[in-house]
């Protein structure tokens, strides 16, 4: 078995290793019957119980680096204090498997919308949003009336000491009339608190 590590540091300050490897490795132990490429077969081989390089965000990887933390407090603050808060970071830095490690969490008094596809028009937007809070389809209705319901349903979650947090991920691909109908929501409010906070979390583009 040949290894070959190279370490290096990315602008962000997080290190950045890439592995090379190569070993002489059963055929019979990777390959089922000759047709299917056994890749849990490796892994247990290597003594991993399961693949730990997988391309989606598995939230049961996620590693609390001193980055993230203060990514994960900066979202925490936006929510506690309202309105609108912003976290950029390039390609590949761990935005989403953030997104996804605070909604798993969770936290105590919030209620969670989240939109994974921002490339929707306005009026789409409402509906998910309306059907992420309130598990009901929003078809049927008007883009006023839509935002009507919507009204009323903050007005519920704050009756009952909840806030909403819209989090938008890859949030640099909205169109300007989305974003500027989704800051408009964001003045949804009582004469004492706001009922919605908006999470913009995307590429600095």
């Amino acid at each position: 078995m040949k290894l070959d590590t190279g370490v290096g540091r990315s602008a962000s300050g997080l290190m950045m290793a890439s592995v090379q490897t190569t070993m002489d490795f059963p055929a019979s132990r990777v390959v089922d019957s000759g047709a299917r490429l056994d890749l849990q077969g490796c892994y247990r081989g290597l003594g991993y119980a399961e693949s730990p390089f997988g391309m989606t965000p598995d939230t049961d990887f996620f590693f609390p680096c001193n980055q993230h933390l203060e990514a994960l407090d900066h979202l925490k603050f936006g929510i506690a204090s309202g309105g609108i808060t912003v976290l950029t970071g390039e390609v590949g830095l761990g935005k989403t498997l953030l997104c996804r490690y605070l909604l798993r969490k969770g936290m105590h008094g919030v209620k969670f919308a989240y939109l994974f596809n921002p490339d929707q028009t306005y009026d789409d937007l409402l509906r998910a949003l309306y059907e992420d809070l309130t598990g009901k389809s929003g078809e049927g209705f008007t883009v006023g009336a839509l935002q009507g319901e919507l009204y009323r349903v903050l007005l519920q979650f704050a009756a009952g000491g909840e806030r909403v947090a819209v989090l938008i991920d890859e949030a640099h691909r909205l169109n300007p009339s989305v974003l500027e109908g989704l800051r408009l929501l964001s003045n949804l409010d009582t004469e004492k608190e706001k009922l919605l906070c908006l999470l913009f979390v995307g590429q600095p583009e």
